[in-house]
């Protein structure tokens, strides 16, 4: 018979018959027996006769037997010297189970086993020490009784006979998901009591929440005796759920602790730093198979589900205001853990709008609006790009974030977007920025120009800033108007910026007819004067009034050669003259030197007077006015920009910054210096008006009516007959501004009084489209 052990004969046996060897056979009693041979030269035969008498055990065979193997197992176990080989204690056990005495052997060894362990208990039961070293002790115990391989030696026959046979039974060498029996024993001999197993856990859940909070532990003690619930297969049962539990009470009360006590920035850094912390325990001496999800997901809600909302609206505000980015990245990485990324975009919008409509609704610093939402879109931008991983989503939120704000104040943003170029910080920074810092800029104006609504306000306003900054020379560079004008043909289409281009071809004109014009004949008289003409296309440049004053007989003189000129290359064409637009280069001699004064047409006009004067001579406010025939109002303002601003070049007889029209004497500061040769003496601007901006609204509204009724005519044509309810919402959706339902109204109601459209005689809400 093979050994069921290692794949070798059993003691005793032949390796090739597999029969008794002879000296086994002469162990075993005999009972005697005849075998018949044949005789030479006969033929051969072998007869085998039965026994006469059974063969007999001697009477001590069970006792002997086991009393060796019982010595061997209590040396094992009490870790002291066996005296019989292993081999002869393996034939021992063979021939125990050979001779039918396998189930008494098991029963003997089990009792045996069971003996030891409740020596075990019983000691572990009666420790007086701390929990510390009773984990050491119990740690100490199970390494010892880990030691009993020998045991299963001995025993590998009857294991891999008896056991293999008997389903009921634990087998001694472990066997698949089968608990070997010295460790079923452990289990409910020391583990499984009242008095042992709580205090096991206990013990090793309070080291792992001391590690938790700093102190230094014995982790190779800590991972022995969770290897010990693994090999007990109580690490699910007995260990896990308690740790788990444990976990979640500890990280949810830190959690709540640490949220009133540390900033967001310290709180985001520590939520990482504990989820590697329990990365690396994960390593070191838990089961990270089976536990590594669930114990992630107990410090994530601990820590960060059950706070992030919190967290987000107490201090994600102050982290995009100070830009930090890495905490702002930390923050995004943690809420994509928890799936809380709806949270985070929610909060994202909510300081979007918060800062949008603090700036669109300052009244007192609308100048600054512009400048601080490009600010705030850079900032967001740097948010998206560098924190969030320039997630899709979140790029959706910040443009709807951004359109909400931007047009809760109707049209201002349009407005002053329109106007921003030219301001004069921002010419500044045309003229000292590189060409990359400048495409850089306009892409973020047309970035805000997209979330306006009233794309039509943008223009009107960027139309009138546009062409003073050509009439009047403030633009910083025509390469960059060029290329703001490219970047909103490609945005809005040719329509929207054809009237723009036709106001630069009117400029290369002008330049090329100003050529002319110093070349002909009309030109030579006046060859100490230069006198520029820019001649502007009606309907293409905004509309301004004009105003009447008295010309220089010199420029009265020049103005009508130009225009003599102009006849005779242009006919039936009316030149109308807008004074306000012009300006002049007048050299001044002041007793400490001459200087270059750069200055308006009215400016110059009022200057040139002071020729005629006495150096100390001076005239009067209502003199001024006569010879000048200046408006009063503008005339106040060009005298006070003359005599109280920053270069004086006229001497006003009273103080302060208004003008007494009865009293007030003007004369030359013959005084004046200036280290500069050339200066310029800036106007004072008057400031735009409730009633200016109304008007250029008025011209846009009255553009808006006439999109409106083409848009309800086309519509109403290809349908003819619609609701009022489906009429409007079609509108909305082709109109790319926003119109109150009470201005729409009136539109349809302005089209049925001019017949083209009709109500429907029985549905009043029903329109009809006649042909």
């Amino acid at each position: 018979m093979s050994s069921h052990g290692g794949g070798g004969s059993a003691p005793g046996r032949d390796p090739e018959t597999g029969r008794a060897s002879a000296a086994n056979q002469r162990r075993l009693p005999s009972t005697g027996g005849s075998v018949a041979v044949a005789r030479s030269g006969q033929a051969r035969k072998l007869i085998v006769k039965n026994f006469k008498d059974k063969p007999k055990l001697p009477d001590n065979f069970e006792r002997d037997s086991w009393r060796k193997l019982q010595a061997a197992i209590v040396a094992i176990y009490e870790q002291t010297k066996v005296t019989e080989s292993l081999e002869e204690l393996y034939r021992v056990c063979e021939s125990m189970c050979y001779h039918k005495l396998a189930d008494k052997l098991y029963g003997y060894l089990l009792a045996e086993s069971e003996r030891h362990v409740t020596t075990i208990a019983q000691r572990l039961s009666t420790y007086q020490g701390d929990s510390a070293s009773f984990l050491e002790q119990i740690h100490q115990e199970w390494v010892n009784y880990c030691r009993h391989i020998k045991i299963r030696s001995v025993f590998l026959y009857l294991d891999r006979t008896y056991v293999l046979r008997t389903p009921s039974v634990a087998p001694i060498w472990k066997i698949e998901q089968s608990l070997e029996m010295h460790l079923n024993l452990f289990c409910s001999h020391i583990l499984n009591q009242q008095s042992i197993g709580p205090l096991v856990l206990t013990g090793l859940l309070k080291l792992i929440e001391q590690e938790r909070q700093g102190e230094t532990i014995d982790r190779p003690l800590v991972k022995t005796l969770v290897d010990m619930y693994r090999d007990l297969s109580l690490y699910t049962s007995h260990f896990e759920a308690p740790f788990l539990h444990a976990s979640a009470v500890f990280y949810e009360a830190e959690g709540k602790r640490l949220l009133d006590s540390l900033s967001t920035s310290a709180y985001l850094v520590h939520c990482e730093q504990r989820l590697h912390e329990e990365q690396e325990r994960l390593q070191l001496y838990l089961d990270e198979e089976k536990t590594r999800d669930k114990l992630v997901q107990v410090v994530e809600k601990g820590l960060i589900s059950c706070n992030m909302q919190h967290l987000l609206d107490t201090g994600f505000s102050d982290l995009i205001a100070n830009e930090r980015v890495d905490d702002l990245s930390r923050l995004y990485s943690l809420c994509k853990r928890v799936d809380m990324l709806d949270a985070l975009r929610a909060a994202l919008a909510k300081h979007i709008k918060a800062q949008g409509m603090a700036i669109v609704s300052d009244a007192d610093h609308d100048d600054q609006m512009v400048t601080r939402l490009l600010a705030l879109k850079q900032q967001i931008d740097t948010v998206h790009s560098k924190a969030f991983e320039h997630a899709q989503a979140f790029g959706h939120t910040i443009i709807e974030s951004f359109e909400s704000f931007i047009n809760s104040r109707a049209n201002k943003p349009a407005e002053m977007i329109g106007r921003w170029r030219g301001r004069s910080k921002r010419r500044a920074f045309a003229y000292t920025a590189s060409d990359e810092e400048l495409e850089a800029r306009l892409e973020q104006i047309l970035v805000l120009f997209r979330f306006i609504e009233g794309s039509d306000i943008f223009e009107a306003f960027y139309k009138r800033d546009f062409a003073k900054r050509l009439l009047l020379n403030k633009s910083a560079s025509s390469d960059l108007e060029k290329s703001m004008l490219a970047k909103l043909r490609t945005e809005c289409g040719p329509g929207f910026t054809s009237k723009l281009e036709g106001m630069f071809k009117d400029m290369d004109v002008s330049r090329d007819l100003a050529g002319v014009f110093r070349q002909s004949k009309w030109a030579r008289p006046f060859r100490d004067v230069d006198l520029g003409v820019n001649v502007l296309t009606h309907g293409i440049w905004p509309t301004y009034h004009p105003m009447d004053v008295i010309l220089p007989p010199i420029m009265a003189e020049y103005q009508d050669a130009f225009k003599q000129f102009y006849n005779s290359q242009h006919k039936n064409r009316v030149l109308t003259w807008q004074h306000s637009l012009g300006h002049c280069r007048l050299r001044a001699y002041f007793p400490k030197g001459t200087k270059e004064l750069q200055v308006s047409l009215l400016q110059a006009i009022v200057l040139l007077l002071f020729n005629d004067c006495a150096i100390d001579g001076s005239l009067s406010y209502r003199d001024i006015h006569k010879k000048t025939g200046i408006a009063p109002d503008e005339l106040q303002r060009t005298l006070l920009s003359l005599s109280c601003g920053k270069s004086r070049v006229l001497l006003k007889s009273s103080r302060g910054p208004t003008i007494d029209e009865d009293n007030d004497q003007f004369k030359f500061n013959a005084k004046f210096q200036a280290e500069l040769v050339r200066i310029k003496i800036n106007s004072i601007q008057m400031k735009e008006t409730i009633k200016e901006n109304e008007e250029t609204k008025e011209r846009v509204f009255q553009d808006r009516q006439f999109q409106v009724d083409a848009a309800i005519v086309r519509i109403m044509k290809a349908r003819k007959r619609m609701s009022h309810v489906n009429l409007s919402a079609e509108i909305y959706e082709q109109l790319k501004f926003h119109i109150p339902p009470r201005d729409l109204q009136k539109r349809i109601e302005s089209l049925i009084e001019r017949d083209y459209l009709e109500r429907d005689a029985e549905e009043s809400n029903v329109y009809k489209y006649l042909a």
